[in-house]
Parts: structure tokens; sequence; C-alpha cells
């Protein structure tokens, strides 16, 4: 009889073993690699962050240190204000202004700062060119006082989200097509978009630019400044840095800019190289004290006392926060005062809507 041979094997006890070792080694394994991508990502924030927080400083730096050429010093800390002639229309006013590539299927950009005085119970085209029966574009106060920006033809998208217009309050509104994309900014914040049909166009219409009335539906009553017409898609820091006006009058893409700046008379001049005037109906001339609410209006490191970014348009998690004091030497820049000094702490903060905040502080001199 042969010899019979027998082999031990696992029990089931040892399988359980093996199989919960293993599963423990997975998860170690997952455990890392996850790590290793939170880091990765940690990373990349703080990296973002940096970069944020280093354009604001040189910004920052670029200003002189105070309003006045030498003490003594500005007293309060903040933006100022100056005052600017501004158009005063009581409800059956209205700007007209003809240019044929005010006209566009194009990329574009509109854009007007406004303040309502009495709501009409009816729809009011704040800026857009053409009349009921062929419309091109247009920046509206609906009937409810929302804000709408609307474009017609078979490209175009009304963005209509749900922002309403205070009474007495300055705005500045700005409509943007961006291929087949369509943005909405207030004040220089991206409130709403919309999506057109990528291969449809807009319509386009003969009819002038108006400002305060399209021709049907109701007039404006309020006041306003400030009109712009691009022939780009203009994005958001570049509409936030220019809310309240512009130095450069031959910036690329301007083809329409009516000030308003005039202070009498009917005609509304158009400053860019198109030259496309406009005639005012009706209306009054005033003067608004206007704060320097946008950075090409900053002239000094006080203007960015509180001033604050609620996100970057093209890193909308983040923001940024700027705070400003005068400090002395003799308390090592660490105690703020009231009392005007030669020395300013700007504190720079980049926030992110899910990770720690980045700071960091500059002391600037009257003398650098």
């Amino acid at each position: 009889m042969g010899r019979i041979i027998t082999q031990k094997g696992f029990t089931l006890i040892e399988v359980l073993i093996m199989t919960v070792l293993l599963a423990l080694a997975f998860l170690v394994f997952l455990g890392s690699l996850n790590m290793g991508r939170d880091l990765q990502n940690k990373a990349h924030i703080k990296s973002i962050q940096a970069v944020l927080l280093h354009d604001l400083e040189e910004q920052i730096k670029s200003k002189r240190y105070d309003e006045n050429s030498s003490a003594p010093w500005s007293s309060s800390l903040g933006v100022d204000t100056e005052n600017k002639n501004v158009l005063i229309f009581d409800g059956n006013d209205n700007i007209q202004a003809s240019g044929s590539n005010l006209a566009t299927s194009n990329d574009f950009t509109v854009e007007i700062s406004f303040k309502i005085s009495q709501r009409v119970g009816d729809w009011v085209r704040i800026i857009g060119k053409g009349s009921s029966g062929a419309r091109n574009y247009g920046l509206w106060t609906r009937n409810d006082g929302k804000a709408l920006f609307q474009c017609y033809g078979s490209g175009g998208a009304s963005v209509h989200p749900e922002y309403y217009f205070s009474l007495g309050t300055w705005y500045h509104f700005a409509g943007v097509k961006e291929g087949n994309i369509f943005k909405m900014y207030i004040d220089g914040v991206l409130i709403g978009t919309a999506t057109g049909n990528s291969s449809g166009t807009l319509d386009t219409s003969s009819d002038p630019i108006t400002i305060g009335y399209a021709g049907f539906h109701g007039y404006f009553k309020g006041s306003v400044k400030e009109a712009r017409f691009w022939s780009t898609a203009r994005n958001q820091n570049q509409i936030e840095s220019s809310i309240n006006g512009l130095s450069n009058y031959n910036s690329v893409g301007l083809i329409g800019y009516w000030p308003m700046n005039e202070g009498s008379g009917t005609s509304i001049n158009d400053v860019s190289s198109s030259n496309y005037n406009g005639t005012l109906n009706g209306g009054s001339w005033g003067v608004s004290a206007v704060a320097e609410n946008s950075l090409s209006d900053f002239d000094d490191i006080d203007d960015f006392n509180n001033f604050s970014i609620s996100q970057f348009e093209n890193n909308v998690a983040f923001g940024a926060q700027v705070q400003v004091n005068y400090v002395n030497l003799s308390s090592k820049f660490r105690v703020s005062t009231t009392t005007p000094s030669d020395y300013k702490r700007v504190v720079v903060s980049i926030s992110h809507s899910s990770f720690s905040t980045l700071s960091d502080t500059l002391i600037i001199g009257s003398g650098l």
C-alpha cells in the first residue's frame, strides 16, 4: 500500500485574519493616496492665495502715501468722494447716439452707472439698442425692480437673477457677451449668467443706442452717468477697475464712451475715437458726490481701508480684504492710532471658501 501524503490547509480563522490584514493594508494605501491628494490641493490653494496676495500688495504699493503731498496727513482712512456732473431724468427724457459699430452679433460689453429715484411700474431699459420691432441688446430694470440683461436673436439669451435695485443708490451695471455666454455684473461683481445657442446670432438694429428709454415700455426716472460700449468681452477685473471712469480713451475695444460730464447743453460727447456723439432730449444737469470705489480711482493708500473683493473672476472661491491704520515706530508698529502718523500698517488678507485665510502686513512710510 502506498503512503498517503496529507497537506495542511488554512483554517477559517487564518483566512479571516489574512482578509482583515489585507483590507487594513488597502485602507492604509488609500489613506496615503488621499493624504497625498489633500496635501497637493492645499499646496495649490496656498499658491493661488500667494499670487493674489502679491498682486494686490503691488497695486497698493503703487499708490502714493497720502492724498496730501506732505504732512499734515489725511485724518480719515477710506475712500474719498468727488463731485461729478450727472444727468437727471424725470420720466420723459432720453439720450440717443447713432453708430454703425454699436449694433453687433459679436462679443461686446455694455455698461452704465445709474441711480433710481422713482419706480414707474413698468419695464425700463436703462441703456440698449433697438426699438420694439428690432431689438439688439439692453440693460433693464424689470417692473418688479429686478435686474435684466437681455439680448435678442437666435443666439441671444436673458440674464435675470434675483437681484433687486434699491431706490437712491448708485449702481454700476454691465452686460457682457462672450461667445454664447452672457454675463451680468453689478458693481463689478458677477451676478448671473445665461447660455445662448452657439450656432445662432444676435439680432441687430439700425436704431440709435438709447439711454433712459427704449421707445416702448416706461421712461427711466433717476440719474445716469458713465455709459460705455466695447467691442470686446470685458472680464471682471477690467470692469471693476474702471467703474467710475476711464483715463485712457483709446483703450482696446472701446468704441463708445459717454461720461456725461458736460454739465450743460444737449450735446452728449463720445470721447472714444468713434465720435458717436449723442443728443439729450429733455433731462437736466445735476451734481452728485461719488465715492472712489474702484482701483482705478484710488490715488493713495488710505483708499484701500475696508476695500474688499467678494470673489476673483478666475478664482471665484477666493476673496480679499484690506485694512489700513496709522501706526508709530515707538510701538514697533503693533498698535494702531487714530492720529495721523508717518507710517501706515496695511493688512492684506486673501480668503478661501473652505480653507484658512492667508494674510500679510505691510508697513509703509511717508518717505517711501
